[in-house]
This record gives structure tokens, sequence and C-alpha cells, in this order.
């Protein structure tokens, strides 16, 4: 957590922690953590819906890691403020090259974070649902595999983007297509979720303080394209882990810049 540490901490309450020697300890907190917390976004959407391209908003210096075998960094270029990292990937290689491949992202991303390739204020991991594909395979994943081993990829999957979330890293934004989830098993109703198999479609949600969905609508000169910051109705692919009177300041839906959102934290 990053803070001026010239100001004092204000209305300070305590936080228990474990040391290494089974002893407790507690630590004061400053309830305005929740701006630094809150910089942890998960952008997610249907294709060509701007979510590549919103990564841009978010502050220099950025990193994005694209996912083996996502194409969304073909609408981002690369600046003095924008690295990208991507990588040439066969949806057919084998679990081994697989696991090769999970191997390298994971040491290039820690490499990343503790800044061996230069100034980092934003990290973006573009397209966490090819990204848990590469975990499956790592893991040995087979279409032959029991449906029991999803619990493996999940705590895979889960140990690496909260590793992510838990860096000092400032700002943290991450992209996912979205995907129809049965409001219940069996039922016909459908609503919109994150597409990531299984329970992975929520338990991400409950990972990112901030949940977006991306929409584009329009053509030409009248195109648009907006987060949508709450649930309504079908779409359930949003929200913001906030205290009420917090996240009532924000509209139910804003143009795709992260700088508009910035302005209402720092209300």
């Amino acid at each position: 957590m990053h803070r001026d540490i010239s100001k004092p901490r204000r209305y300070p309450i305590p936080i228990v922690h474990v040391n290494d020697k089974g002893e407790f300890e507690l630590e004061s907190v400053d309830l305005d953590a929740w701006k630094s917390t809150f910089r942890r976004v998960l952008v997610n959407g249907p294709p060509l819906s701007g979510k590549t391209t919103s990564f841009l908003t978010f502050p220099a210096k950025r990193h994005i890691v694209v996912a083996p075998g996502e194409l969304g960094h073909s609408s981002v270029r690369e600046d003095d403020d924008t690295k990208l990292y991507y990588f040439e990937f066969d949806p057919n290689s084998t679990n081994v090259q697989a696991k090769r491949t999970w191997l390298y992202l994971q040491k290039l991303t820690i490499d990343i974070l503790n800044g061996k390739h230069g100034e980092a204020t934003t990290f973006g991991l573009d397209g966490l649902h090819k990204l848990y594909t590469l975990v499956m395979k790592a893991c040995n994943w087979t279409p032959d595999s029991d449906a029991k081993e999803y619990v493996k990829y999940h705590d895979e999957f889960g140990r690496y983007v909260n590793m992510v979330l838990g860096s000092p890293i400032p700002y943290v934004v991450a992209s996912c297509y979205d995907g129809q989830e049965a409001v219940e098993p069996g039922s016909k109703s459908m609503q919109v979720f994150p597409d990531l198999p299984g329970k992975q479609a929520k338990l991400i949600m409950g990972s990112f303080p901030v949940v977006l969905h991306a929409e584009r609508s329009g053509d030409g000169e009248k195109e648009k394209f907006i987060w949508r910051l709450r649930s309504t109705g079908k779409i359930q692919a949003a929200g913001m882990h906030l205290p009420a009177e917090i996240r009532s300041r924000f509209p139910a839906e804003v143009e795709q810049d992260w700088s508009k959102i910035e302005a209402i934290i720092n209300q």
C-alpha cells in the first residue's frame, strides 16, 4: 500500500496479524486505504467493446502482458508510456509447451512488478479467459480430464491473480470476455458474468474490488464506448466493493476513461 507517510493516519482501527512465532500483533490501519486497494480493476465484456484500448486511460508507465492466444493487443501500440509483452502461442501446443510458457509468464510478471523492466505504475493483463486456458494445459488438462480437476486449475489461477493484486504496484487492470451463466442449475434464464469456467466466473468478481462491464453502441461518429459500473438485470458482471455512501457517488455508467472514475474517488 502506498501513502504519504508525512500525513497522520485518520480514524485508526486495529487489524490483527499473526507473526512467524504465532504471536498476535495489532496494527492501526487507515480507513482511507480503500483508495489504494480500489485501484484493482477487472474490465469484462464482449469482443470489440473497448476493453484493451481502455487500458491506455490508466496512469503511465503501463506494462501490459497479453495472455498467450489473446489478440486484443492489436488495438494498442507501444510508446514511451506503454510496453507490451505478448506470446506467439499455438492453441494446439502440448501440455509441456504450455507449462514452459506458463512458468515464463509468471517470471516475467514478477520481474515487471519488481521494476526489472523499468518504472511501472500500471500493470495490465489482457485476456484472463485465455490465461485460464493456458493454466489448464500447464496443469496437464486433456479432453478426458475429470471435472474434479478444475479445483486444481482454480487454485493455480487464483495464486497468480492474488500475487498480482497483492503487489505494491499502484494500479492493476485485467480484461476478460463475458459469458452466459444460468441463474440456477437447469434454468433457461441466463445472466452475464466473466467468461471463466465453473465457480471461477464468480470467484474472480470477488477478487477485484472494481468490476466494470465494457459496452459499445452506435456506429460511425455515433459510436460510444462505456463502462457499466453496477449490475442490472441480466448484466451481473459489474460492481464495486465499497461502503454504500461511497458507492452512491458513482453513476450507473461512465465513458471508458479511468481518470473520470479517479476524479470521483478523490472527492
